[in-house]
C-alpha cells in the first residue's frame, strides 16, 4: 500500500516542484493567506522539499479522492488474511485518526481539505458509513471485536435518517456542526445510499430499507432513468460518470436483498449509463507524446466528466458489479466490459527500476490520476499536448483497483486474470 495511501502531500511543494497546482510559489500563499486553502504546517514542509520529494502523510479524506478509510480496511483485510499484524495496526491507526481528532460532537467527520467552512458532502459522509460498517464485519468475520467501528457509524447515520426529505430525497451537503442538510441537489446522495446499505448489512437496522428504497425511486425518475447523473463528484456539479457508481452499487444489494426485479433494471440502467463515458479505442501518438513514451493506451478508461474532459480509471471500483450483472443476465458484454476496464487499470505504474516519470521520482506503486489522451482536456501541465500526462498522484486509483480484488470470487478472479494476459 506504500505507492497508493500518499493523498496527504501539500500541493503547494506539489513532487518538490514548488508550485501549487494554482500554478503559485509557496511564498504567495504567505503573503495571501486568504488564498490558502490547505495547512499552514505543509507550507513549512513544503519549503524543505526537494526536486522529487513530496510530503507523506494519514489522508486529508475519509472518502471521495482520498480514499483514507477504504485504504485502512484493505490494509487490514490483507493483513488478517495473511498473519500480517503490521498492517492491521497501520490500518487501525489511520481509523481512530480520524476518530480522535477529526470528528464534530455529533459523530460527523471533518475533513482536511479546509475549505473555511463546516460543509460536508455525500461522497465523504457515504464512504464513512460504508467503511467503518465494513472494518466492523471484517474484524467480526475474523473473530474480533469491532463494535467501536460500528459504533462511529451510528450516529451518522442517524443524522442522515433526520434528514430524508418526504419525497425521498436524501441531500447532498450537510453542516458539519448541526447535521443539517444544506441542499438536496445533485445526485451525490448515491453515496449515502452505498453507506446505508452496508451498514444495514452488519446491524440489520430496519429503518434503512424503507428509506433506500424510497430514495433509490426519487433519484432513479428524476435522472437516472433519463440517463443523467450529476453532482456525484463533490468539486464541481457537472453532468459525470462518478456519481452513478454507488447506484450500481446499491442496485446489486437491493436485488439480492429483495429481488425486486426493478433493482435489476436500476442496475442495467447504471451499467450502461457507466460506459457510455468508457473510452474504447487507443489513438495512434507520436513518438515523443507521453502516451508512447510511457506505453499508455487510453481503451477502457472513462472520461472524467463534462467539466473534466481527461480520462481515469474510475470504472476499476466497479469490476465486481460488471462480473455480477454479467452472471445474473447471462450477458458476456458487461464481462468484456470489466476486461477492457481491468486492463486500463493495470498499466501507467511506478515500479522498481521505473520510478523516474518526467524526471521526478514517484513512490512505487503510484499512477495517474488522470492523462489526457486529446487536446481536449483540462489540468495540463504543457498547453494542450495530445497524449499527455501529467505528475498528479492520488490515493483513490490504487485503492479501487485493490478494493475490486477483494470483493472479486476465486473464480471472477481466475477468468479476470485468463482474460487480460498480454498474449490476449
Amino acid at each position: 500500500f506504500e505507492g497508493i495511501i500518499d493523498d496527504m502531500k501539500f500541493r503547494a511543494g506539489y513532487y518538490g516542484s514548488g508550485l501549487s497546482e494554482e500554478g503559485y510559489p509557496v511564498a504567495y500563499y504567505e503573503q495571501h493567506p486568504e488564498r490558502n486553502h490547505w495547512w499552514k504546517d505543509y507550507i513549512a514542509e513544503s519549503k524543505r522539499l526537494k526536486k522529487g520529494e513530496y510530503v507523506k502523510g494519514y489522508g486529508r479524506e475519509c472518502g471521495f479522492a482520498g480514499q483514507s478509510l477504504q485504504a485502512a480496511r484493505l490494509a487490514m483485510e490483507y493483513g488478517l488474511r495473511n498473519g500480517v499484524a503490521e498492517d492491521v495496526e497501520w490500518g487501525e491507526k489511520l481509523l481512530q485518526s480520524w476518530m480522535k481528532s477529526r470528528r464534530y460532537e455529533n459523530g460527523l467527520l471533518k475533513s482536511n481539505r479546509n475549505r473555511g467552512h463546516d460543509n460536508r458532502d455525500a461522497s465523504n459522509i457515504g464512504w464513512a458509513i460504508s467503511e467503518y460498517s465494513r472494518v466492523a464485519a471484517l474484524l467480526k468475520k475474523h473473530g474480533r471485536d469491532g463494535s467501536q467501528y460500528e459504533a462511529v457509524a451510528k450516529p451518522i447515520v442517524d443524522i442522515i435518517l433526520k434528514g430524508i426529505r418526504e419525497d425521498g430525497a436524501v441531500g447532498s451537503v450537510w453542516n458539519g456542526k448541526t447535521g443539517e442538510v444544506v441542499t438536496y441537489n445533485g445526485d451525490g446522495a448515491g453515496f449515502v445510499l452505498m453507506g446505508l446499505s452496508r451498514y444495514r448489512a452488519l446491524t440489520g437496522d430496519e429503518r434503512i430499507l424503507p428509506v433506500i428504497e424510497k430514495a433509490f425511486d426519487y433519484y432513479y425518475s428524476q435522472d437516472i432513468d433519463n440517463f443523467r447523473c450529476f453532482g456525484g463528484a463533490m468539486d464541481c456539479s457537472s453532468i459525470d460518470k462518478e456519481g452513478i457508481q454507488p447506484y450500481f452499487t446499491t442496485a446489486k444489494y437491493m436485488y439480492e436483498q429483495t429481488r425486486e426485479p426493478k433493482y435489476l433494471d436500476y442496475a442495467r440502467k447504471a451499467a450502461w449509463y457507466f460506459a457510455s463515458w468508457l473510452y474504447i479505442h487507443n489513438p495512434i501518438y507520436d513518438a515523443d507524446d507521453d502516451m508512447t513514451v510511457f506505453n499508455i493506451k487510453p481503451a477502457g478508461a472513462n472520461i472524467v466528466g463534462v467539466e473534466h474532459p481527461a480520462v481515469d480509471e474510475y470504472g476499476a471500483l466497479l469490476i465486481s458489479e460488471y462480473m455480477w450483472l454479467s452472471k445474473v443476465d447471462n450477458e458476456p458484454l458487461w464481462r468484456e466490459v470489466a476486461e477492457l476496464i481491468w486492463r486500463n487499470g493495470t498499466q501507467g505504474f511506478a515500479y522498481e527500476g521505473k520510478t523516474i516519470w518526467q524526471g521526478l521520482e514517484r513512490p512505487i506503486g503510484s499512477k495517474n490520476e488522470a492523462i489526457f489522451p486529446s487536446e481536449w482536456s483540462k489540468y495540463h501541465t504543457v498547453g494542450n499536448k495530445r497524449g499527455s500526462i501529467n505528475n498528479h498522484l492520488t490515493a483513490w486509483p490504487g485503492v479501487y483497483r485493490a478494493a475490486s480484488l477483494y470483493d472479486l470470487s476465486d473464480e471472477d478472479l481466475q477468468w479476470l486474470k485468463s482474460a487480460t494476459l498480454p498474449e490476449k
